[in-house]
This record gives C-alpha cells, sequence and structure tokens, in this order.
C-alpha cells in the first residue's frame, strides 16, 4: 500500500495551470489521480457534497482513500455531518496502525489536518508537534508544512508560523501554476501578520492570494480565514472582488457553526 500510495503522490502534486485549474482533469491521464484534483478543486470551490462523493467513488482504494482523506474529513466538518467524519476517523485510525511507512503517515495527515482545522493543538500527533516529517514523501512536504504553520497557529506562535509559511513558500515558488499548499501557505502569511499587528503586510498576503484563487471560484480558503483576519477578508473582498462577497460571507456563515460544534 505504501508504495502504491507513494505514485499516486507522486501523480497528483503536479500545479494545477494558472490560467485554468479544471484544465488538470485533462491532462492528468490516470484516473485515480484525477479523483483526487476533481475532489481538491471542489473543496476549494465549497462544494463538499461532491468531495464526499469522490471519497466514495474510489470505493475501497485505499491508496485512494488515504490522498483524498484530508479533504474528505474537512468536508464532512463543513458539512457537519458528524456520521461521515466518525467514519473517516475509524479507518484511518485503523490504517494507521495497520500500516507502517507512508500509508501510516498519510493516515496520521489526515487525522492532524482535522486536529488543527478545529484548533485543538493537544490532538495533534507528536511528529507534528516536533517537525518530524522524516516519514513523508518529498512531494507531499509542502502540505505537511503548511499544517506546521497551522499548529503554531493553534499555539499562538505567530512568528514561528510566519517564517515557516515564508520559507515553506520560498520552496515551491519555481513551480507555475496554482497549488493547494501555495494557495494556503500564503493565507498563513496573512493571519501571521495580522496576528503581529502587522495590518498593510496582512493585506498584502492576502490581496496576493485573492488575485490566484479568487478568479477561478475559489471561495472556502478565504471563508475559513475570516474570523482570524478580522475584517481584512471582507475590505479585500469589497475592494477587488465584490461579486464573490456573498459567497464568501455566505459559506463562512454555514460552516463556521459546524467547526465550533467539532472543536467542542
Amino acid at each position: 500500500l505504501s508504495t502504491d500510495l507513494a505514485d499516486i503522490i507522486a501523480a497528483t502534486t503536479r500545479p494545477m495551470p494558472s490560467q485554468n485549474p479544471d484544465a488538470i482533469l485533462e491532462i492528468v491521464r490516470d484516473e485515480r489521480a484525477r479523483l483526487h484534483y476533481e475532489a481538491d478543486l471542489a473543496y476549494l470551490r465549497g462544494d463538499f457534497g461532491r468531495i464526499l462523493d469522490c471519497f466514495h467513488k474510489a470505493n475501497g482504494d485505499d491508496a485512494v482513500w488515504l490522498r483524498v482523506s484530508p479533504a474528505a474529513a474537512a468536508a464532512a466538518i463543513s458539512l457537519g455531518d458528524y456520521h461521515a467524519y466518525t467514519q473517516m476517523e475509524t479507518y484511518l485510525k485503523s490504517c494507521s496502525k495497520a500500516h507502517q511507512g507512508t500509508a501510516s503517515a498519510m493516515a496520521e495527515l489526515a487525522l492532524a489536518t482535522a486536529a488543527v482545522s478545529c484548533m485543538a493543538p493537544s490532538m495533534a500527533p507528536e511528529w507534528l508537534k516536533q517537525g518530524d516529517f522524516s516519514a513523508f514523501p518529498t512531494p507531499i512536504r509542502p502540505l505537511v508544512l503548511y499544517l506546521r504553520a497551522k499548529y503554531f497557529q493553534c499555539t499562538g506562535e505567530y512568528a514561528s508560523m510566519l517564517v515557516l509559511s515564508q520559507t515553506a513558500l520560498s520552496l515551491i515558488e519555481q513551480e507555475r501554476g496554482i497549488s493547494h499548499p501555495g494557495v494556503y501557505l500564503r493565507l498563513c502569511c496573512a493571519m501571521a501578520c495580522y496576528a503581529l499587528g502587522q495590518e498593510d503586510e496582512a493585506r498584502h498576503w492576502l490581496m496576493e492570494v485573492m488575485r490566484i484563487a479568487l478568479p477561478h471560484g475559489f471561495v472556502t480558503p478565504f471563508a475559513e480565514a475570516m474570523t482570524a483576519l478580522g475584517g481584512l477578508v471582507e475590505e479585500c473582498l469589497e475592494r477587488e472582488f465584490p461579486d464573490l462577497r456573498d459567497s464568501v460571507l455566505g459559506q463562512w456563515k454555514s460552516t463556521w457553526k459546524n467547526w465550533i460544534t467539532f472543536h467542542n
């Protein structure tokens, strides 16, 4: 399973074309890899039901399930679907215990994604707390670095969050295209700057990532960041993307309460 999963990861860490991210579904020929990109695009656009459809469409393909499970678990929380989430959690914990290497690491990555996204750092695994990413294949490490930045946000270590996010971005900046870690690491820079009182820098980072993501309808990252950025998201939306303001705010209103419930 770990070998199969490593192949899936290698096939699904290619950035999406910056002018037309959906073109990745035509570029990637492998049907299993396309399921990941389909789920990723759906998550960024807030189509959470479609992500769960992708998860179920894999039909017991453990490698694809593990690759899609971070987005699927977050989608279940956003929908307030406790039943779906607990099923995934049981599956992931079972995989973590039953397998070694990449398979176990990816199962723990999905569980860690839920923990830090729910602002529950005490539930984060030791490898995330210690910054030990040796179990993860190199192509997936930008995503793991993003989770480490989120862990620093949970613990209030905003200076570390900012430095880590900037460093991680410098490692992937040569990529031409849009990637999930690239979007979220820029948001981490914005949130860290805002928490540190550097509002102009926060606005700069936020506008940069909005110009990358919002032309393609990628509203989810900004709905997730609204609380941490105070009124800055609304300000920037009204200035440059007024047509998407209601979409971002609407998603925030419908999903934030579910994340609070899971946190509690």
